[in-house]
């Protein structure tokens, strides 16, 4: 799961995306997660977002827009990479930043792109989203996401929030406040959550409604990445509580507490449990930017590595019994692409060409649902690719 906390300043720079601004661009690049002393909290994504003022939209229009459409014609209505870049949106703008001037290289239309770009940060506020699972009839999403400076000078770990998005109305709404990392049980009735509470995260299980909070940690250490058996029995989980990042195990009713992971200095995170109950995937990071994926059984035994190169491989799901989905980060170290491969790590295949640090497919096979960063929020596709949602963090 997550291994990235935030420092005084570390991370200002994620708010900063860069993005291959070539018409071969495939999407921005994607933050490595890292790992500090302090309290284990998420690396959000962040996506910026400006306030709505009519002086910022007519200087984008008079101003930046007839340099963007001289320079990226392929990135305007028409243009090959109109949907993967739309050069007529200003977040689009803001997002690249001075990655235009690859291609902007007179200075005074660079001091054009720079006072829009100085206009948008002074008011800015960044939206950070990161983990993301299914209801169990596919009706909802739930997501962890937050708001924040793109300094983090506001940061605080209770600004995290759980969202869920109802499919039917369309209506994306708070579940769960002071809480980060969320997962629901097979019958859509028990949601586990870590929940910060005086300053402690913990796991809480509550009902369908958000309500009814029962307690299932109570230690010290920082509890977080809740999943669940398919039986909905036991949650593993991630810990702090013995130094490193472990995965630990615990029964719905607070009962039989164990640790199963043992890193040797290094630390494991992220379980995902598969859907026949017989193994749970995780991924194993040493902090160099080449976390492995792993599987073994509920007990902690049989483990078995994944995955075995230089890049990064994180965030591993189910799509059935018989493949795991995950996020590799690509050689330019810039993006991130979803793949997936069988439980005992052969054919290893790109998903749909889905590029994404986290993909969750719907209980029944037929959606998948991808933190995507050139979307600034969660998209929704069948199977096949299609679009079906676009779904984003409200304020």
């Amino acid at each position: 799961m997550i291994r990235s906390i935030f420092s005084k300043i570390l991370y200002a720079a994620l708010a900063n995306i860069a993005v291959l601004v070539a018409c071969s661009s495939h999407g921005p690049a994607i933050p490595a997660a890292q790992e500090t002393a302090k309290r284990v909290e998420a690396t959000p994504i962040s996506f910026r977002q400006a306030p709505a003022d009519s002086q910022k939209a007519d200087y984008f229009s008079a101003k930046v827009l007839p340099i963007v459409e001289k320079c990226q014609p392929c990135h305007f209505k028409g243009g090959k990479m109109y949907a993967q870049l739309p050069f007529d949106d200003p977040q689009t703008i803001r997002r690249l930043g001075a990655k235009l001037f690859s291609r902007i290289q007179e200075e005074n239309e660079q001091a054009i792109i720079r006072a829009f770009l100085a206009q948008a940060q002074s008011s800015e506020m960044v939206a950070g989203i990161q983990d993301l699972c299914w209801s169990s009839d596919g009706g909802y999403i739930y997501f962890s996401g937050m708001w924040h400076k793109p300094d983090y000078s506001d940061y605080h770990p209770g600004k995290w929030s759980i969202y869920r998005h109802d499919f039917k109305t369309k209506i994306t709404a708070l579940f769960a406040d002071s809480a980060f990392s969320v997962a629901v049980d097979g019958t859509g009735n028990k949601i586990a959550i870590g929940k910060l509470v005086n300053g402690n995260r913990d796991i809480y299980v509550v009902d369908s409604t958000g309500k009814n909070p029962e307690r299932i940690t109570t230690h010290p250490g920082e509890d977080f990445a809740p999943s669940w058996s398919p039986d909905g029995k036991q949650i593993a989980f991630n810990s702090r509580r013995d130094g490193e990042t472990e995965i630990y195990m615990v029964n719905d009713d607070a009962t039989g507490l164990k640790r199963i992971t043992f890193s040797n200095g290094f630390s494991s995170h992220n379980p995902a449990w598969s859907p026949d109950g017989k193994f749970i995937a995780y991924y194993l990071a040493k902090s160099d930017g080449k976390d492995q994926l792993f599987v073994m059984k509920p007990d902690g035994s049989g483990e078995k590595k994944l995955t075995n190169d230089t890049l990064n491989n994180i965030f591993p799901g189910w799509i059935d019994r018989n493949k795991i989905t995950y996020g590799q980060g690509q050689p330019d170290k810039k993006t991130t692409k979803v793949f997936t491969l069988k439980p005992d790590g052969k054919e290893k295949q790109p998903l749909l060409n889905l590029y994404s640090f986290y993909a969750r497919y719907s209980h029944d096979g037929s959606m998948i649902a991808h933190i995507d960063e050139m979307e600034r929020g969660i998209k929704i596709v069948s199977a096949k690719g299609a679009l079906i949602e676009k779904v984003f963090l409200p304020k």
